[in-house]
């Protein structure tokens, strides 16, 4: 019987299906089960699939779009196996992912999920490194045995957990209800907060066994020019929170919405960096305005001070946001 499922939730993802695919094919020590759930794709994506997947590939297809997390649940829905991974269509995985991952569930049958380090690339599969990226690295020296107290605060500070990463325990993942498809944006970092507020544990393996693109089309993108992205995050939090207190858990969360703060300012400087500044301005408007404390917080007095420098202030940014990654305020 397959023990292990990779399930890809698919829309218009020609272009880089084929590196998905044959990274899938090339896995070693395990031999899984391909299955591809279309969200009613209006590019060839199916038809390059098959052709490089062959009779290995499964193809489920929506006749109408379902969105995002409806469409994750659709895809674990359809596994049989006792473990899924949800592969994004423009992600490449390692050839030992599923061997190493799979040895990782097996060792503590009380995990929800495994998930390891993943290495941002762009649209040509050139190595990415940011800001960002070194504090989620530096999460794994952090995360302890990924279960209690610790690891909830850890969650809490920033969602480290990369999604096309997360290996799945299909029993636990369907008794735990699945995604939350009131989020549109945020639906794997709400799983994870669930499944520790529910007593269970994650594992995390240390090694960068997923590349993960990063590119202008990817969803996120408009979701954080139009806010929704960070109101989404705001709302989230806010439930954990609540949800925390009544467990007698609290105590353990840092304070305020650094989270939020941290992307939101990291996407600043972003936007300074390629000379858009309007976006800039209106992203650091919706802090002031909904981001408890934000007008007070000394990063962003600083990031409200510099942006009006556009490039050059991006470039003080970046050289003080450097500095402030390696502080404990600023990873929690």
């Amino acid at each position: 019987m397959v023990e292990l499922t990779f399930a890809i939730p698919c829309h218009d993802g020609a272009r880089h299906l084929p590196a998905l695919l044959e990274s899938l094919l090339e896995q070693e020590g395990v031999r899984p089960r391909l299955l591809l759930v279309d969200d009613a794709s209006t590019d060839a994506s199916v038809e390059i699939a098959r052709k490089v997947a062959g009779d290995r590939l499964e193809v489920y297809r929506n006749p109408e779009p379902l969105g995002i997390p409806a469409n994750w649940n659709r895809c674990a829905s359809l596994v049989e196996s006792e473990f899924f991974c949800l592969a994004h269509q423009d992600d490449v995985y390692h050839p030992r992912y599923g061997e190493r991952l799979l040895g990782a569930l097996r060792r503590d049958p009380e995990a929800v999920f495994a998930h390891c380090r993943a290495q941002a690339v762009d649209e040509e599969g050139r190595s990415l490194s940011s800001r960002i990226e070194e504090r989620k690295a530096a999460y794994f020296k952090r995360a302890g045995n990924g279960e209690g107290p610790q690891a909830l605060a850890l969650l809490f500070g920033g969602n480290w957990i990369n999604c096309p990463s997360m290996l799945f325990r299909t029993e636990v993942f369907r008794r735990l209800g699945g995604f939350d498809e009131r989020f549109a944006f945020v639906p794997d970092w709400e799983f994870s907060f669930r499944a520790l507020l529910e007593g269970g544990r994650v594992k995390a393996i240390p090694e960068a066994l997923v590349q993960y693109r990063r590119h202008g089309n990817q969803a996120t993108r408009g979701a954080i020019e139009d806010l929704a992205r960070y109101r989404e995050e705001l709302l989230l939090l806010d439930e954990v929170e609540a949800k925390a207190h009544e467990r007698g858990l609290g105590k353990v969360l840092p304070r305020g919405r650094k989270a939020v703060r941290n992307n939101l300012l990291f996407d600043v400087y972003q936007d300074l960096r390629e000379g858009q500044p309007a976006l800039a301005k209106a992203k650091l408007r919706f802090g002031c305005e909904e981001i408890p404390g934000f007008g007070r917080d000394l990063l962003a007095l600083g990031t409200r001070a510099l942006a009006p420098l556009g490039r050059p202030g991006a470039r003080m940014l970046g050289l003080g946001l450097a500095l402030l990654l390696r502080l404990p305020s600023f990873r929690r």
